[in-house]
């Protein structure tokens, strides 16, 4: 069977309907859910990496080679995952891991900052996310890790809020000038985000924060709902090393959110996703620009999920987004929703702003 014949069709749903049915009833809620913004817009292509695509070779002639020493996991029908995942790699041998491909929400400009409030509310403009709307219509605690409510979190529903313990950093009102400022220029927005991103880096830093979030999920009256969010992704200049330091980190932060859930991680999902993707061809400061079709990672205690799902469009530059950006094949905001269906095994309205 070909690899893109695999991945067309009904490959989305066999990963949302594999898993088992869950029973809703009127006393504590089972079910855990956890999500992680990676902003900046983590390079999909390097993650899960297309190994038998001939035009990724002449697209990125320095960071291909680099990535394949490294040596990524295979996944199989032509995909390997990048090898600072091993959390993530034993994951999909235990069927509890699944790269979502080409994914993007709705959003089709290349803003940071219009592309995550999107992510987060549906909206460029939006005031309430859609984990806080998900939160009143459970009606279950949820709680939010980062340096600020993210907008996810935000709306009528109260949710707790964990303050990363930050260094000192400039006033809310300076970093919104800086960010009017660098709208239009990504080499210094993507710098912007890598200095704010340097106080949360610590080694093992977000790792024991993570650590104690799950820790409290696991109890009984715990938050049901979560939202973390890892900076520092915008990979403009020398993207290899960058982004090994990045995944290193996520993949701790994802094996302690595992093992501070116990007995509590069969009842439990996560799921992984930034503002959009990036561009497939490098450019010249051995990095990759803001792009559109991306990858999202859903992690699923229960599991049976299968390692790779959607429809797969190829690299060729007839194939591509404008020419230059993987095509998505599948809305962010549908699969993640369709999920949240079966995991907690009810209908819920719309999510979004």
């Amino acid at each position: 069977m070909k690899r893109r014949q695999f991945l067309q069709g009904s490959a989305s749903l066999l990963a949302l309907s594999a898993l088992p049915m869950q029973v809703w009833g009127s006393g504590e809620q089972q079910q855990r859910f956890i999500w992680i913004t990676l902003r900046g817009a983590w390079d999909g292509l390097s993650v899960v990496v297309p190994t038998d695509e001939p035009q990724l070779k002449a697209a990125r002639p320095t960071l291909l080679p680099a990535l394949l020493e490294a040596g990524p996991t295979p996944l199989g029908q032509g995909f390997a995952l990048h090898p600072a995942l091993p959390t993530v790699a034993k994951l999909v041998k235990q069927q509890q891991a699944c790269a979502h491909l080409a994914v993007a929400t709705q959003y089709r400009q290349r803003s940071h900052f219009d592309g995550q409030a999107y992510l987060e509310s549906g909206a460029t403009s939006g005031s309430t996310g859609w984990l806080n709307t998900l939160a009143s219509v459970l009606d279950v605690p949820a709680e939010a890790v980062g340096p600020r409510l993210p907008l996810i979190a935000r709306g009528e529903a109260p949710i707790a809020h964990q303050i990363h313990n930050r260094l000192a950093s400039p006033s809310e009102q300076r970093l919104a000038l800086l960010r009017e400022w660098y709208q239009d220029e990504p080499y210094l927005t993507g710098l912007l985000q890598q200095a704010q991103a340097l106080p949360e880096q610590q080694p093992g830093k977000m790792a024991a924060q993570a650590r104690a979030l799950a820790e409290a999920m696991a109890d009984d009256r715990g938050p049901v709902l979560a939202a973390l969010e890892l900076s520092g992704w915008d990979s403009h200049a020398n993207q290899h090393g960058l982004l090994i330091r990045r995944l290193e980190q996520l993949d701790g932060v994802i094996a302690a959110l595992i093992a501070g859930l116990g007995k509590r991680w069969p009842d439990t999902q996560i799921w992984i996703a930034s503002e959009f993707g990036r561009t497939v061809k490098e450019n010249g400061t051995k990095g990759t620009d803001h792009g559109t079709g991306g990858l999202a990672l859903q992690l699923s205690g229960a599991g049976q999920l299968p390692p790779l799902s959607g429809r797969w469009p190829g690299l060729s530059e007839q194939a591509r987004y404008e020419g230059r950006d993987l095509m998505p094949t599948q809305d962010l905001h549908d699969i993640v929703h369709a999920g949240l269906e079966r995991h907690f095994a009810r209908p819920l309205p719309p999510l979004l702003s």
